[in-house]
């Protein structure tokens, strides 16, 4: 249950960085967070509302679960649009495998949360394998600025992201409610984005805009996978779920090579090793499951 939740997780935050080069082909990134975490939000909080038990709420972990919510999904979300405008989805999800790096060393830090010498085996080789995915061939013509602060944005991404694992987990300790963490992250995101195009007198739901619905579409999965990802994290160990979310790119290339938009023969090589090994890297976190 815990893989098949993390490995959904992945599935959709692949799809999410497809539809998201679509939109951004439109829309700036800060009006498309605008228009993509409240359309998560609004779900995950109708969810939410439909099976909300008062006697349940738990003032510590909803903390743990709004301070995520600073960080992920609002920053991941304007850095990773950021990323895929000038590098593409491929590239930048490439770049996400870092995140549970971050994830476990935080991790190791949280009782009976150190990861085996087989865990750290798997980590290995599945950042091994999703690097040997970074050289693929990627859409979208000409790198847009500087490489290396398209790579930095979705570096700080990904460091975002492994941080908000283990704190989240640490609200799903006190309060085993995974949909209560990602309706409140989600809140406390939207309030943020809000305030930030108010600041800076930028539109905010602009729904009629071209390429609007593909940032809905984009919401949804994103909050869809946040809920899996949370789900995962309240019954497994960070350092199993974050590196089976961390898959990610797998999916990414998959899908964007289906639409058409990259060059299957020429990446099929890259494609069969980096999957090899990252399946590999996979068989070794599942076996330490107890």
């Amino acid at each position: 249950m815990v893989v098949g939740l993390a490995l959904a997780a992945a599935f959709l935050l692949g799809l999410a960085l497809v539809l998201g080069q679509q939109g951004l082909r439109r829309i700036e990134p800060l009006t498309g967070a605008a228009i993509s975490l409240p359309s998560a939000t609004a779900l995950l909080c109708l969810l939410f509302a439909a099976r909300f038990d008062p006697a349940a709420w738990n003032s510590e972990a909803a903390g743990y679960f709004a301070l995520s919510g600073i960080l992920f999904p609002a920053a991941v979300t304007l850095l990773g649009f950021e990323a895929n405008r000038r590098v593409g989805p491929v590239l930048t999800a490439s770049i996400g495998n870092l995140s549970p790096v971050f994830a476990v060393a935080l991790a190791a830090l949280l009782p009976g949360e150190l990861p085996r010498p087989l865990q750290w085996l798997g980590l290995l080789i599945i950042a091994l394998g999703l690097l040997v995915l970074l050289r693929a061939p990627r859409s979208g013509g000409a790198v847009q600025g500087p490489l290396w602060l398209a790579v930095g944005f979705a570096v700080l991404g990904a460091a975002i992201r492994g941080f908000v694992q283990p704190v989240a987990k640490l609200g799903l300790v006190l309060w085993p409610d995974p949909l209560a963490a990602a309706a409140i992250g989600y809140v406390v995101s939207v309030t943020m984005i809000f305030s930030a195009c108010l600041v800076l007198r930028r539109p905010v739901l602009q729904l009629r805009r071209p390429g609007a619905p593909w940032f809905v579409g984009l919401g949804i999965c994103n909050g869809a996978a946040v809920l899996c990802m949370f789900s995962a994290l309240q019954m497994g160990e960070v350092a199993i779920v974050a590196p089976l979310v961390a898959t990610f790119p797998l999916f990414t290339l998959a899908i964007h090579g289906l639409i058409g938009h990259i060059a299957l023969r020429a990446a099929l090589p890259r494609m069969l090793t980096g999957a090899g090994l990252t399946v590999l890297g996979v068989i070794c976190l599942v076996t330490t499951l107890r």
